[in-house]
């Protein structure tokens, strides 16, 4: 073989072994993005978990005593409660507000807004301020 055919076979074979290397990234780039979805729903579901249904009946506890002994607003949905006391007493029972929230919208305690957030806006007083809405249909 002259050297001119043997730089042309390892240009073509360094060609096809880039072409494989990107290949193999592709790849792999698509499997961590799986894996890092997954990671993210089994995190969601240690987190369930680890509430246990102790854990739930004290944070309905929790909203069920606001909407009744002090709500905010009532509506034909639900009862308006203010969102800083109820975190305030999630805290005090060791959970964070962001736990509590999706734990008690899964649950059917809270409602979301229409972008899926765990506060509502209504206005009271001439002003808007975001609350937690406990349905009531459920509660009663």
């Amino acid at each position: 073989m002259e050297s001119k055919e043997i730089l042309e076979a390892i240009a073509a074979l360094t060609s096809t072994v880039n072409q494989n290397f990107q290949a193999m990234q592709a790849t792999l780039s698509g499997i961590e993005k799986r894996l890092s979805q997954q990671e993210s729903k089994t995190e969601t579901m240690s987190e369930r978990q680890r509430l246990q249904e102790q854990d739930i009946e004290k944070l309905k506890k929790i909203v069920l005593d606001l909407a009744e002994n002090r709500p905010i607003k009532r509506r034909g949905d639900g009862v308006a409660i203010s969102k800083e006391e109820a975190y305030r007493q999630f805290a005090g029972e060791g959970f964070s507000k962001v736990a509590a929230t999706r734990v008690l919208c899964k649950e059917g305690i809270l409602a979301v807004d229409s972008q899926h957030r765990h506060t509502i806006t209504i206005r009271t007083g001439g002003k808007l301020i975001r609350v937690l809405l406990v349905i009531q249909e459920n509660n009663n």
